[in-house]
């Protein structure tokens, strides 16, 4: 599935509609092994200075010799820059290969 496809499906889910509550990403965590609980995680929240704050914390860490990963949201131009590893915005196989991955185990 190339980039444009994938894009295209994915936004598509919001048409579907919002279910409030924390239960589905719950649930397709724990079909994924719950790879979120072998991360340190900082969760920067709040109305305004997020963005640059996220990117001074980021930094501020690779330069301390750390692998960093980074989402934000929205996106300026391309989807690639949400999620960004040291400086590294994601490719769009990777977009591609891991939205079908989740996809299957969600269906």
């Amino acid at each position: 599935m190339d980039i444009n496809k994938t894009l295209e499906e994915l936004y598509s889910l919001k048409s579907m509609g919002i279910k409030l509550g924390l239960d589905n990403i719950k649930e397709i965590l724990k079909l994924m092994g719950n790879p979120q609980d072998s991360y340190k995680i900082l969760h920067i929240a709040g109305t305004n200075g997020k963005g640059s704050t996220a990117s001074i914390i980021e930094a501020s860490i690779i330069e301390a010799g750390y692998k960093v990963g980074k989402y934000t949201s929205p996106h300026i131009e391309r989807f690639n820059e949400r999620i960004v590893i040291n400086n590294k915005e994601i490719s769009n196989e990777s977009i591609s290969y891991y939205y079908k991955k989740i996809r299957s185990l969600i269906r």
